[in-house]
């Protein structure tokens, strides 16, 4: 065998290249240097806002309620107690009847959320925020005018629900009930899938194959492995309950670390141990899913991602915050409904289960996995506020036992002594609220309020005002849980040695291939193993309308481009303008589409945009330009360049016209080139609201004088239906073989492949959404 010059040049450039990258522990462990066992399960939750527990004594009694089930919601309260929380919840109910269909729908996410952004932000929550045991039953007595338990004019029966206070935070802590409990976390504060990793190498190794870099599978690779008496395993136990929405999620990682393995073994086929495979393909799971949660997930509830990222801070310990824990996260409850719609491939109902029914596990494989996922997509979740549906109030567990989980959440609250709303709110650095009128807007809230905490939100227990605030613009929350939930995130992204976004973990060329992987590109190549998933539904975050966009032909905009069935782009040139016809599809009159022109990457950065918001019947047309960091809203600018020809919005239906020119070459903006250029066309019909646009984007390479998209970008459009209207999945594939190798060579562990990485750069591969 004969090995020549060029060869040995390779293989002495590629060993240049090497660049090795530490393993993160299973626990969390050494993840901080200088505070190895901080990340560690078994930590207690951290206290920051604000520092000081609330606790009557000082030490560690609860705020008291009435302690008797003789006691009615509307007798006078004892001096120095507080509501029951039972009756807290008993003045915030419309009392609907099941058959108030139409106030029940309005009643749901007013920016059409979809409950796929419950189920995985409970998923998040096992993942980083799983308390322990806790001890000492404390009942949550059942008031006597209690229209659930004791109706009218019977004799009451069920007394109080079971309740148990939280464990201390240290083991040696002789006595719980007089010490500060802020809450044990059992599994680690980073996003770092322990669901399906575990957090020992013994739990590890229940879940792993033992002669593959993959994890253990069950039904010929699709859902995960099972134990003894057939219930899946899952990396962490928990007492909290799981739900076939939620397996389905873990069920996609599980598949999406294989998937991973496939790749990286296309490329590295035998030259790898197990144990490497396993480690970079848990890397590249990792980071995605840090990715999903960073970008999209918080994106989609507060209305734009994290801030930019600043780097990793290890002067920073890592921990969950107990207000986060205790109050912030538990928004989930109130956006859960009474029942959840499975629904087929044509978007026709199943069947409607009920909570408690979706606790059954076999389900999962039933209905199968596609189907289950298309369903969290197509319903939406229940607007978060102060409402709580029924059956949160009445849940009945397997145990059996029934709980009411708002006032559950109420009273663990008090049990971890959060202080009042108005002292956390100055704690986050928001101004205190003066008048219930401040909080919210709602003159029936207003009332409400007064007549629980007559002393107003100085009194308030921050769980209750909290969930009252008006929400802001854009976002699913007020300003404290936003603050909370912002604050929190961004401390797992700056405290993680191994976050995604760090150039210690991948190199730039990999962060953008993250960065272009969206969840949804992530299901359907995992859908793969089950049937055709090109017909999986485009935006899963948000239920779009439902209206297609009629759109006929123009004589004068003859080119016409279609990305979406509820977005269209007309355009024509002249000697010196761009004319653009845009006509998209709106929720009842409001929504805003943008068009960004030649990025640096394929994302945002260094591109100019022109942005139309919708609203009050009006249309607002501005330039716009991209964030620094190229990954975040657009700044507004002025209208220097554009001139808007007409622009109207049409009801009943919300179809939105706007007719605007631009100038060819504008003084101080981009030009429009006479070659190929980077145009980026986003929406969202939901909401006037501008912020992430929840999947409604994508990108072309396009000459607009000669108005060819590159053959080689291999446009393909396909168009399906799904029950709720005609949506677009689309890839633009500069080159098939440079995709696939790019994906791979990219998924290398210790070693960095810099060097076969540098080699396909000319053939990215573009899924834009």
């Amino acid at each position: 065998m004969y090995i020549t010059f060029g060869s040995y040049l390779i293989l002495f450039i590629f060993y240049l290249s090497i660049k090795t990258v530490e393993s993160r522990s299973l626990d969390g462990s050494d993840n901080n240097l200088l505070f190895p066992d901080k990340g560690k399960p078994a930590q207690p939750y951290l206290r920051e806002f604000p520092p000081d527990p609330f606790y009557p004594d000082g030490k560690g009694k609860m705020l008291k309620s009435p302690d008797s089930s003789m006691i009615k919601c509307t007798d006078p309260l004892p001096k120095g107690t507080y509501p029951s929380p039972r009756c807290i919840f008993n003045q915030f109910t419309y009392n609907l009847s099941p058959l108030d269909v139409e106030r029940k729908s309005e009643l749901r996410s007013k920016r059409k959320i979809s409950h796929m952004t419950t189920w995985f932000g409970q998923y998040i929550s096992f993942d980083i925020s799983a308390s322990r045991n806790e001890i000492s039953s404390t009942p949550l007595y059942i008031p006597a005018d209690d229209a659930n338990y004791n109706s009218p004019n019977s004799i009451p029966i069920t007394k109080s629900l079971p309740f148990n206070i939280t464990g201390p935070n240290t083991l040696d802590t002789t006595d719980t009930l007089n010490s500060v409990r802020n809450g044990v976390d059992v599994v680690t504060p980073f996003l770092d899938l322990n669901m399906i990793y575990g957090l020992s190498d013994d739990q590890l190794a229940n879940l792993r194959d033992g002669t593959s870099c993959k994890l253990l599978t069950s039904n010929n690779g699709k859902y995960p492995s099972k134990d003894a008496d057939g219930a899946y395993k899952l990396g962490i136990s928990t007492k909290r309950a799981l739900t076939l929405f939620t397996l389905a999620i873990n069920t996609v990682w599980i598949r999406e670390h294989n998937h991973q393995c496939d790749e990286l073994f296309k490329v590295y086929g035998n030259s790898w141990n197990d144990q490497r495979y396993f480690e970079e393909a848990r890397r590249w799971t990792i980071a995605l899913y840090q990715k999903t949660v960073s970008e999209e997930y918080i994106g989609v509830i507060t209305g734009r991602p994290l801030p930019p990222y600043e780097g990793y801070k290890p002067d920073i310990i890592p921990g969950i915050d107990t207000f986060f824990s205790t109050v912030t996260f538990r928004y989930g409850h109130s956006e859960l409904s009474d029942t959840y719609r499975i629904q087929d491939k044509f978007g026709d109902t199943v069947v409607d289960l009920t909570l408690s029914q979706i606790r059954n596990q076999s389900l999962l494989e039933t209905f199968g996995l596609n189907s289950v996922l298309r369903s969290m997509a197509l319903q939406r979740q229940e607007e978060i506020d102060i409402f709580f549906s029924d059956s949160i109030r009445n849940f009945i567990s397997i145990e059996p036992n029934v709980y009411d989980l708002p006032a559950f959440d109420i009273l663990r609250s008090r049990d971890r002594g959060i202080a009042l709303y108005n002292t956390v709110r100055e704690a986050y650095g928001l101004s205190r609220k003066n008048t219930w009128s401040e909080v919210t807007s709602n003159e029936y809230l207003q009332n409400k309020l007064q007549s629980l905490y007559p002393n107003g939100p100085d009194t308030a227990e921050s769980f209750v005002g909290a969930l009252c605030e008006n929400h802001l613009e854009g976002s699913n929350f007020g300003e404290l849980l936003n603050k909370s939930i912002v604050t929190q995130f961004n401390r797992i992204r700056e405290t993680d040695r191994f976050w995604w976004e760090s150039p210690e973990m991948f190199n730039e060329s990999e962060r953008s291939i993250l960065r272009d992987t969206t969840f949804h590109d992530i299901i359907v190549r995992n859908l793969k193993i089950d049937d055709n998933s090109s017909q999986f539904i485009r935006n899963l975050w948000m239920v779009q309308p439902n209206n297609e966009l009629v759109s006929e032909d123009d004589k004068e905009f003859k080119t016409k481009i279609d990305p979406w069935a509820l977005y269209t782009i007309r355009y024509r040139l002249d000697n010196t303008h761009i004319h653009f016809k845009i006509e998209f599809q709106t929720a009842g009159g409001e929504g805003w589409f943008g068009m960004g022109f030649d990025p640096s990457d394929t994302g945002m950065k260094d591109a100019e945009f022109i942005v139309g918001i919708v609203k009050n019947q009006n249309i607002d047309l501005s330039n716009y330009v991209a964030a620094k960091e190229g990954y975040h809203p657009p700044t507004k600018q002025s209208l220097e360049g554009l001139e808007i020809k007409n622009g109207t919005v049409v009801t009943p239906d919300g179809k939105a016209t706007v007719i605007f020119s631009r100038l060819l070459e504008p003084p101080n903006r981009k030009k429009i080139r006479r070659e190929q250029m980077k145009y980026i066309m986003a929406y969202n019909p939901m909401s006037s609201a501008f912020g992430y646009h929840e999947h409604n984007r994508q990108m072309i390479l396009i000459n607009f004088y000669t108005n060819e998209i590159s053959a080689s970008s291999g446009l393909q459009n396909t168009r399906f239906f799904h029950g709720l209207g005609m949506f677009l999945a689309w890839c633009v594939s500069v080159s098939t073989f440079g995709a696939a190798a790019m994906a791979t060579m990219a998924n290398t562990r210790s070693p960095h492949a810099w060097f076969g990485i540098n080699s396909y750069m000319g053939a990215r591969y573009y899924c834009f959404g």
